[in-house]
């Protein structure tokens, strides 16, 4: 007869975020029902935000490796899965969920190791919510000069990223130094005739987005510490996990205790290898070119990207 095996669906194994897929689904199908006085989209919705608290944003962008995973592919096609992802999102905007009060944790020790992009901004948003914070930093970030080349590491601050900066008090910072707004994008195939243009006027946004560089938005945060306790210079040296807390010992010997700590120091995480999470990686083979180039021609604020045999092109408008 046949014999049920526990394990995880393929598509949720396959969604990079973790999510319940199949808990989710299940709710939307009606096979589980909403509490009491909650409607079952609502019910949806705070399923879905267990892993994810952008389901309107990744219906419409993630490129969905879970409908590749789904078993319906073996009978028929795979379930719409980012297309009822993208519904409970819209339907969260529309009707005004909101996700419940977060309680006042104050007191709370956050220790944060890595004071770069990641690292810096989370510092601010937790010491704005009342956590007690304390951030480690091997070096301190210079800061911006306007007048210095571009920093070659960019990023593309989509309109929700932007509006947590605002939120946080940093962006009217960030927006007076040389940002600049791209209001397209233009996608292609230098060997076919396809491409892809999107432009802000369809979407009803001012822009797309800004290209920020990564230093800019490091400096702006780290003017932002004044609540925050930062041990820089200083190297994470050793972690350990105690039953209230963990131990963080300093590379001077100096110890401090937290109820979270966050890993944001890049690739090779100190806090990552502590805490032993495994990690996958291989070599593409690849290698990529950076640099600032001068146009004979306006970018028009358009972000262009081709696609050859051999890689890749990209102009991103930096001012």
């Amino acid at each position: 007869c046949p014999v049920y095996v526990h394990r995880t669906p393929p598509c949720q194994g396959s969604c990079p975020s973790g999510e319940d897929i199949r808990g989710w689904l299940q709710i939307v199908r009606g096979m589980e029902q909403p509490p009491d006085g909650m409607t079952w989209q609502e019910y949806a919705f705070h399923r879905a935000t267990d892993a994810n608290p952008f389901p309107a944003m990744m219906g419409r962008v993630c490129p969905a490796p879970c409908e590749d995973g789904c078993t319906r592919n073996r009978v028929e096609e795979f379930v719409g899965i980012n297309a009822a992802e993208q519904f409970i999102g819209d339907t969260a905007f529309r009707e005004g969920y909101r996700f419940p009060e977060v309680p006042v944790l104050s007191g709370k020790k956050v220790a944060i190791v890595g004071g770069g992009m990641v690292g810096a901004v989370a510092a601010v948003a937790l010491s704005q919510a009342g956590f007690d914070v304390a951030l480690v930093e091997a070096k301190a970030p210079p800061a911006f000069d306007a007048g210095a080349e571009f920093d070659l590491r960019q990023s593309a601050i989509a309109p929700g990223p932007r509006r947590l900066l605002d939120n946080l008090g940093l962006w009217q910072t960030i927006a007076a130094e040389r940002i600049c707004a791209f209001t397209g994008m233009k996608v292609w195939d230098a060997g076919h005739h396809a491409e892809l243009f999107l432009e802000n006027t369809a979407v009803g946004l001012p822009e797309l987005g800004h290209i920020v560089e990564n230093g800019l938005v490091v400096a702006t945060a780290w003017q932002a510490l004044d609540q925050v306790d930062v041990f820089c210079p200083a190297l994470l040296a050793d972690l350990t996990v105690e039953p209230d807390c963990a131990r963080l010992t300093l590379d001077d010997d100096s110890e401090l205790t937290a109820r979270l700590v966050v890993g944001a120091e890049g690739a090779n995480s100190a806090v990552r290898d502590a805490a032993g999470i495994k990690t996958t990686g291989w070599s593409y083979h690849q290698r990529c070119t950076v640099g600032a180039v001068t146009p004979e021609r306006h970018h028009r604020h358009i972000a262009w990207q081709r696609f050859t045999e051999t890689g890749p092109v990209a102009f991103l408008p930096l001012a």
